[in-house]
């Protein structure tokens, strides 16, 4: 699918082939239509991707259409991103690939919106309401993609009946931790035969132990941040030892640390060293206590655990940890060029819809270049156009209004009495729990049969896609 002309249009002509991909999910053609507005209104450079942004870049004059596409249309959004997922792999698998498991809050207001909790922020101890997003980054040579999303549900919200039925979540969705929701999303992949070496997650999600034993369970590779104030056992003096991480960076000699530009695929001027741990049992795999601190001193330290090959390199371990430390210039990249934080909605299932169509095109963003050098097309109307104001309904008007006479006035009934005028027809919304399949929060796999081999439309390393992992 080589681009011919600007290279400007290369994301639209992706997002056209996704489209094509995904349009046997949407069963009638209106909102497999819309679907294909939506996306493109999500690259055009509206300053809010909201419906009435949307609507009005497609030429639309009211929201209802986006609205109801993202509430009650027929369709089922794990599909839609089991062929994102499968469209991406097409161009970008690769045996050597990491999973890259991060999360971004999103600032809310009030108290309504699915999922949203209060959460005092780091620096300035404030408390500010926020939804918490998990999202799963597939990295590879060919550049970093968004495969998957979860919303974490508080027990606040679990526990809720009256909650949890305003914002419509199905009755199957219980209280998950973010690292259940991370295996989960983990485990989709890998059922789904996606190519992957790695999983790396910060330290946020290593604090429980439920996703780390998820790996180790399955002999799947991991670099996981660890907290420097937490303790690990290490073998010495032919006993074993406990040390946090940050006594053992100190304990190092300095000959020990690596800096980064002497290390392939590693970048900055930090330097490096690692430590072995005992495994955790017999048959497991080797670990190691990954350690990386600034030039100066041990200020910026930060520490990995890290379950691989014996043979594996202290190289490609720092890499690794890297692509961990690097994705929120992923989600921030997609929230600028996607709109991936600037919903309006309120709903569960219209929260997985909206991101999922988001990360669809921010995906074809990222596999037509670096996200920076792409300059998306002229708007075809004004960036923030005004509301247009809904017609009012008919006036229902007396026989003495249509019929005038001399004692008109008096025969008019008085207008605190009147009836209003009706309001516009709509189509009622029923909730979407039981208009689609349940969304996500699963480990099982939505992906469906397919006749071919392997089923990704397009692959540039077929051999090393055909391996699996």
């Amino acid at each position: 699918m080589d681009s011919s002309g600007d290279g400007s249009r290369r994301p639209l002509e992706l997002l056209d082939d996704l489209h094509s991909y995904i349009k046997p999910r949407f069963a009638r053609a209106e909102p497999r239509e819309r679907a294909r507005t939506f996306l493109h209104g999500l690259l055009s450079p509206v300053r809010r991707r909201t419906g009435w942004q949307l609507a009005a870049q497609g030429g639309e004059k009211y929201p209802d259409g986006m609205q109801r596409l993202l509430s009650s249309a027929h369709w089922n959004a794990d599909h839609v991103r089991d062929d994102v997922r499968n469209f991406v792999l097409g161009y970008a698998a690769e045996r050597d690939a990491a999973l890259v498991i991060d999360q971004w809050r999103f600032r809310k207001r009030g108290s309504r919106s699915v999922g949203v909790h209060e959460h005092r922020t780091g620096k300035g101890r404030r408390t500010e309401n926020v939804q918490r997003g998990l999202f799963l980054t597939y990295a590879s040579t060919s550049g970093r993609f968004l495969i998957d999303r979860e919303l974490y549900l508080p027990s606040s919200w679990t526990e809720d009946a009256s909650r949890r039925t305003a914002a419509r979540v199905p009755d199957e969705i219980t209280h998950r931790t973010p690292s259940e929701l991370a295996a989960a999303m983990v485990a989709r992949t890998f059922i789904a035969r996606t190519p992957a070496r790695w999983v790396t997650a910060t330290e946020e999600f290593a604090a429980d132990q439920r996703l780390r034993t998820f790996l180790e369970r399955n002999q799947v590779w991991f670099v996981l941040g660890w907290s420097p104030d937490r303790v690990l056992p290490f073998a010495g003096d032919g006993r074993a030892q406990q040390h946090t991480a940050a006594t053992a960076a100190g304990l190092l000699p300095e000959q020990a640390w690596v800096p980064g530009r002497e290390l392939d695929g590693v970048s900055g001027t930090h330097l490096w060293a690692r430590l072995p741990t005992p495994p955790p049992g017999p048959g497991r795999l080797a670990h190691w206590l990954l350690l990386r601190r600034g030039p100066a001193g041990h200020g910026d330290l930060r520490s990995y655990l890290c379950g691989s090959s014996p043979a594996t390199s202290l190289a490609e371990l720092a890499r690794v940890a890297s692509l961990a430390e690097d994705n929120v210039a992923v989600l921030a990249s997609a929230c600028e060029n996607t709109g991936l934080d600037q919903y309006e909605v309120r709903h569960w299932t219209s929260w997985y819809r909206y991101t999922t169509l988001s990360l669809a095109a921010h995906n074809c963003v990222a596999l037509a270049g670096d996200p920076r050098d792409w300059t998306p097309p002229e708007p075809a109307r004004p960036e923030d156009p005004p509301r247009p104001r809904r017609a009012a309904g008919p006036v229902r008007r007396t026989p003495s209004a249509r019929t005038p006479s001399a004692n008109t006035k008096e025969e008019q009934p008085c207008p605190q009495h009147r009836q209003p005028a009706p309001r516009r027809p709509s189509t009622p919304c029923r909730p979407c729990a039981t208009r689609s399949a349940p969304t996500s929060n699963s480990g099982e796999s939505t992906v469906p049969p397919r006749p071919k081999s392997y089923h990704w439309p397009v692959c540039r390393n077929a051999s090393a896609a055909e391996s699996g992992h």
